[in-house]
């Protein structure tokens, strides 16, 4: 009997209380599409059984919150196989995070006849200290997102066009982004490799203000909407030509660059 292999995402999400433990299950986005061809009909895995981490002593003293995002196979009898860490905000959160999810139990993922089939999958589990309100306690790891500017393909004239937007050249005092407003990008991005990236087109108005967007490419189908809404809502500062604001059309280039260290 043939077993195709497909790939999916899902997303456990595990709340660690500084006295006990508990969790809560955040099932697949329905629009993130497998890495690899999913059969018609087919069915991801489902986790039947789940296990609290425990809370690394390192962070109890420190009251550091924790992520990790752990790649697996899950086999065609629901047990999870291959595991291999993808990143965690600190190192300390790893053996506690694979200890748990040797423990999983799923119902494996099925073809379009009912066939238990292996599938690959990401799992994020997170570490967090949690007051009785419910309010985080502990010091929050936050996502680094790097960024670069280019010009159009094929730009041949520095001249601005009809509406006055010019192509951005090596003449002009390139444009700043001086605030990065994240609307989901980090979070689509870590169940992929660290420097995942997403390139969008936009005019940068004279004062600033982004409009007319256009994804110009992104490694990951699931990048493209956060990425636009992240655009959109981050602060920019103007190109400049002879030291006058202008308007400009170029490329902006979000690179997921994994967690910032916990200082």
């Amino acid at each position: 009997m043939q077993r195709s292999i497909w790939v999916v995402a899902l997303f456990l999400v595990l709340l660690v209380l500084p006295a006990c433990a508990q969790q809560t299950m955040v099932p697949p986005a329905p629009d993130v599409p497998p890495v690899g061809s999913i059969p018609k009909g087919g069915h991801p895995p489902v986790a039947l059984k789940t296990v609290d981490p425990d809370m690394p002593q390192e962070a109890r003293k420190t009251a550091d919150d924790g992520i990790c995002v752990v790649r697996l196979t899950v086999d065609a009898n629901g047990m999870p196989q291959d595991m291999s860490v993808l990143r965690c905000s600190d190192p300390i959160f790893e053996p506690n995070t694979l200890k748990a999810l040797a423990q999983y139990r799923f119902r494996p993922a099925s073809n379009a006849t009912g066939e238990p089939i292996a599938a690959q999958i990401s799992v994020e589990v997170h570490f967090s200290f949690t007051g009785s309100n419910g309010q985080p306690l502990g010091r929050v790891p936050t996502a680094q997102i790097g960024y670069a500017f280019a010009s159009l393909p094929g730009i041949t004239s520095t001249e601005p066009d009809t509406e006055g937007v010019y192509p951005l050249t090596k003449q002009m005092e390139m444009p700043t982004l001086t605030a990065i407003v994240d609307k989901g990008y980090s979070q689509a991005a870590e169940i992929f490799d660290q420097g995942i990236s997403c390139s969008i087109q936009l005019t940068l108005s004279a004062k600033g203000k982004p409009s007319d967007p256009q994804i110009e490419h992104c490694d990951k189908p699931t990048l493209e909407k956060p990425a636009m809404d992240t655009l959109m809502s981050s602060h920019f500062k103007p190109a400049r030509l002879n030291g006058k604001p202008v308007a400009v059309r170029l490329i902006v280039r979000f690179i997921y660059k994994g967690f910032a260290p916990m200082k």
